[in-house]
């Protein structure tokens, strides 16, 4: 009996200590299914916090860049930077939410999405930059009198300026000095959407700022002075302020050409080119580089001379602008950036030159660009401070031809 009794105990003890242990293992169960489940919790939220901080970054600094380099116009700065700053706050309320996972991981996907298109959009504009920031180093040597071209700084340089576009007779390296055959004024209003091409004849005569110490000369022999010793000379010339120059030679033509797939030019007579041989028809013909700096060479079979010359070089100019917007060259990007910090030497800044994409961009209007040249004659009776003891062609501009080309570049650079 007593036996029995003992059996009885010893067996409900059993039952509840296995009772015992199995409430004891299913609380521990329990505990770390929660535990896990809040390990997995901060890891997720850690992470949304971390991408939502590359986020910030990115944005910070392409809003940075949007203020100091003036990419888009201010407006549209301002709307863009607001609606940015917008989004972010919302993302910042969801990732620091535990509660909002589905909500957490849409921000997170739209975060990551937005942070790889701003690195995108930066890198290629840091390329942009710098390949701007190349062609202002690669300035060309300058004599003494002509530094303050290396340092000059953009003052009272609104909507509407004037660009010197210099062509220099030497195929190689930018960094030469050389005469100057392709001299144009480019008259540039970003309000009225308006460009003004103006040629200055190479053989115009002329009293040659810098080295030249204002003594008549051609015009073309002022390059050899230096660009600045050109621009100066212009400047007196016409009474204008020029504020900026893009300088090129004939390797850079047909690079430039190439690169934007060749342009298309209305040709008003049919030559043969004394220089490559080539026949070229009348009416509209596709140039290819060397082709095209056929067209702006060429003046001996040409009719009408140097002037032709001149309205050819406006031709070709006015297409390489046009041909430059279109979308084929655009997608493009870094084949033209590369062939730009190789082919042009200029003082234009990043600013500057993001004002003119932007009035191109974020415009209904494109630029309406129009052409003109300064009139003359011929003559060999002049002599030449540079060349004293040779019988040189000297073009002596009309006195009217001159007022006209003046009043014409006061007209588009008015705000009207």
């Amino acid at each position: 009996m007593d036996n029995k009794r003992d059996r009885k105990v010893l067996e409900d003890d059993y039952e509840n200590e296995s009772s015992s242990n199995n409430f004891r293992n299913s609380n521990n169960r329990n505990y770390n299914n929660d535990y896990f489940k809040r390990g997995d919790s901060d890891r997720g939220f850690k992470f949304s916090k971390l991408i939502f901080a590359f986020s910030l970054i990115a944005v910070v600094v392409l809003i940075f860049f949007a203020f100091t380099k003036n990419i888009l116009p201010l407006n549209k700065r301002i709307m863009y930077t607001a609606g940015l700053l917008i989004l972010e706050g919302i993302f910042a309320y969801i990732v620091t939410r535990r509660d909002k996972k589905p909500l957490k991981f849409v921000a997170s996907v739209l975060m990551i999405i937005i942070t790889l298109a701003i690195a995108a959009f930066l890198f290629y504009f840091l390329k942009l930059d710098n390949s701007i920031k190349i062609m202002n180093k690669n300035r060309i040597n300058e004599t003494d009198n002509n530094q303050n071209l290396e340092t000059k700084v953009e003052t009272n340089v609104g909507e509407s300026f004037n660009v010197y576009i210099s062509g220099i007779d030497t195929y190689g390296d930018l960094s030469q000095i050389s005469r100057s055959d392709v001299n144009i004024i480019a008259t540039v209003n970003l309000k009225t959407k308006k460009v003004l091409l103006t040629t200055v004849p190479r053989d115009t005569y002329l009293p040659i700022a810098g080295d030249g110490h204002n003594e008549k000369d051609k015009l073309t022999h002022a390059g050899n002075y230096g660009v600045q010793s050109s621009i100066d000379t212009l400047e007196n010339f016409l009474d204008i302020d020029v504020s900026y120059y893009a300088r090129v030679n004939f390797d850079s033509l047909i690079r430039l050409v190439d690169v934007i797939g060749g342009i298309e030019v209305q040709n008003d007579q049919a030559f043969k080119s004394s220089v490559s041989g080539k026949y070229y028809d009348k009416g509209k013909i596709e140039l290819d580089g060397k082709s095209a700096l056929d067209f702006v060479r060429e003046r001996y079979t040409l009719t009408d001379g140097d002037n032709q010359r001149g309205r050819n070089q406006e031709k070709v100019l006015e297409a390489m602008i046009k041909k430059t917007l279109t979308p084929s060259v655009l997608l493009n990007f870094d084949g033209v950036l590369n062939t730009l910090h190789e082919s042009v030497n200029t003082n234009m800044s990043t600013n500057k030159i993001m004002d003119i994409v932007n009035s191109q961009i974020f415009s209904n209007k494109s630029f309406d660009i129009e052409s003109q040249e300064v009139k003359g004659e011929g003559t060999m009776d002049l002599p030449s401070y540079a060349m004293p003891d040779s019988r040189l062609y000297m073009f002596v501009p009309y006195e009217d031809s001159v007022e006209e080309v003046k009043d014409a570049i006061n007209d588009t650079l008015k705000n009207e």
